[in-house]
């Protein structure tokens, strides 16, 4: 057990990851940010440390900038197609295109594995199977559903369809036509409006509010500098698709600990596609 010591008496800082704000809280943000907020009050109420305690908005990032692109040209979608048979020859492409898609994830995790994997290795790629399996059975026994549906009856609208088919035709769209999205405002919008639900989560479920707010595109010239600093300082390198990777053999042959908390384990592939963001490899559904 380590003895709890402030840097500076009784003067403690406290910086917090906050939430990526392209959708609503879940239970997940309620859990965490109410048990930060416990901590924080333990540490104020009971052990009286004068603490000052940030918490930092991910304001912009590959799900942000995908959600908000999607849903401006699935708004677009709307307004622009009035004829039924057209949006339902649209969701048939899309839904056919996701489900070979999800289909594909399935199976190519099925491959079998070298039998000379590490068992961490091999319980990573089941993890992975059983969310890829989970996600398809979710869009069959969902959107394939849904649409089917549909089909057997005879008085659906336009937004019937588009309701059903929201994941796979939103990709869609967003395949055709998501490079003609260009506007900043669109995905400044999106962020703000859902980082307003979550203050106004935070504030029902009685959390504290934070002494200090930022965000992330707040800061943008300091997180590029200090990125080129870690490439410097040859611990980081470019890609030629622009992403820049950090060096994790040489950082640990430097002597230090990579995944200090999980030392020895290697990062499976689906950490390294929640890294690459959604962007990187053609549209997401997430």
């Amino acid at each position: 057990m380590d003895l709890f010591r402030p840097r500076q008496g009784r003067t403690v800082t406290w910086y917090t990851c906050g939430p990526t704000v392209y959708d609503a809280c879940h239970m997940g943000h309620a859990r965490a940010y109410l048990t930060f907020d416990i901590l924080r009050r333990i540490m104020e109420d009971y052990f009286h440390f004068d603490l000052l305690y940030q918490l930092n908005i991910t304001d912009v990032d590959d799900k942000i900038i995908l959600r908000a692109r999607q849903n401006k040209l699935m708004a677009d979608y709307q307004s622009e197609t009035q004829d039924l048979a057209t949006v339902q020859a649209d969701v048939e492409v899309a839904m056919a295109a996701l489900h070979q898609k999800l289909q594909q994830k399935v199976k190519d995790l099925q491959e079998a594995l070298p039998p000379d994997t590490p068992s961490k290795q091999v319980l990573q790629r089941q993890e992975e199977l059983e969310t890829a399996t989970f996600k398809l059975d979710q869009f069959t026994t969902g959107s394939v559903q849904a649409v089917q549906e549909l089909k057997a009856s005879g008085n659906t609208t336009i937004a019937d369809w588009m309701t059903a088919s929201h994941d796979a035709l939103a990709a869609h769209l967003d395949a055709l036509r998501g490079s003609t999205v260009t506007d900043p405002q669109i995905y400044q919008d999106h962020a703000r409006k859902f980082e307003r639900e979550f203050w106004q989560d935070m504030t029902a479920l009685g959390v504290k509010e934070p002494d200090v707010v930022t965000r992330v595109t707040e800061y943008v010239p300091q997180i590029t500098e200090y990125i080129q600093g870690i490439i410097d300082n040859g611990f980081a390198y470019a890609s030629d698709s622009g992403s820049v990777y950090f060096d994790t053999a040489k950082f640990k042959g430097a002597g230090y600990d990579y995944r200090k908390l999980k030392p020895g384990e290697e990062i499976s592939a689906a950490e390294m596609a929640e890294g690459e963001g959604a962007l990187a490899g053609g549209s997401s559904t997430e």
